[in-house]
């Protein structure tokens, strides 16, 4: 929690493409990486790995 008198500075939210997504995913099911790797690899958050890679695998 930020003490008095600072703020939390938000990152604006971002869209991004269905290549983007699918790129990521197939990254994540490939195992190339630990999703933690990916995740800063790609500048996104960990749990939107899961969550893409959850989609993709769903969706076959």
């Amino acid at each position: 929690m930020a003490a008095t008198g600072e703020t939390i500075a938000k990152r604006p939210r971002r869209n991004h493409t269905p290549a983007f997504k699918a790129k990521v995913a197939l990254a994540a099911v490939r195992v190339e990486k630990k999703t933690v790797e990916l995740a800063q690899k790609f500048d996104v958050h960990p749990n939107q790995i899961t969550q893409w890679r959850n989609q993709l695998l769903d969706a076959g």
